[in-house]
């Protein structure tokens, strides 16, 4: 049977997902295509100013960006396949195109078994990994998947060492479908907070997905 890292860790509340949302989520090693998504971000912010030098720097590894903007164009791969261990993953990688800069925010999700869970594993060699919570959700006439961690390490080599409570970010990450959508359109938000700035960073927009051979 064909499986995703995201079916895996639904498990019996996976069938509950629109189609439009399972298209993206549900990419398996074992198919003979890639997902490409296209879209807008309506909007991309961040808050406070003075946290811009650290975006700046977190840049530098793909993991987040300085920039902000309204109607910023966003192009997203996701590729699935096994790793040596047989592990189940799946490889994201977004490409935002602000005006006169290119900024990728990539990431690569590993489905593991022993704990049940999706393991993230974010920006450059995948310096920063977060365990997952994925679940459906319902409200006002949306219907979607909601992706929400606040557990990180940092890898160092073989060493992972977990962030305290008071610096780790709370992720909240919703793709829906909704009335007036087409078929193959869904909806993003992305939204981090933290314990002591609350939210400081997101973005909320609209993608097409598509099937591409490999």
């Amino acid at each position: 049977m064909h499986q995703s890292v995201f079916e895996l860790a639904l498990g019996d509340q996976a069938e509950s997902l629109p189609d439009s949302v399972k298209s993206h989520f549900f990419l398996s090693p074992d198919e003979p295509y890639q997902i490409v998504m296209d879209g807008t971000m309506e909007y991309i912010w961040h808050r406070p100013r003075w946290i811009k030098p650290l975006l700046w720097l977190l840049a530098k590894t793909d993991t987040l960006f300085p920039e902000t903007g309204a109607d910023v164009p966003l192009y997203l791969e996701n590729n699935a396949y096994r790793d040596r261990r047989g592990m189940i993953c799946m490889e994201w990688r977004r490409r935002f195109t602000f005006p006169g800069r290119v900024r990728h925010f990539n990431a690569l999700m590993k489905y593991d078994p022993t704990r049940r869970i999706i393991v993230d594993y974010f920006g450059k060699n995948g310096w920063l990994e977060a365990d997952l919570q994925v679940q459906p959700f319902r409200e006002e006439g949306k219907r979607g998947l909601q992706i929400s961690s606040d557990r990180y390490r940092i890898r160092i080599g073989s060493l992972r060492v977990g962030l305290p409570r008071w610096l780790a970010v709370h992720a909240l990450i919703r793709e829906w479908t909704e009335p007036g959508l087409a078929v193959d359109e869904i909806r993003v938000e992305v939204r981090l907070t933290h314990p002591w700035l609350g939210p400081f960073f997101g973005y909320r927009g609209r993608f097409t997905v598509t099937r591409r051979a490999l």
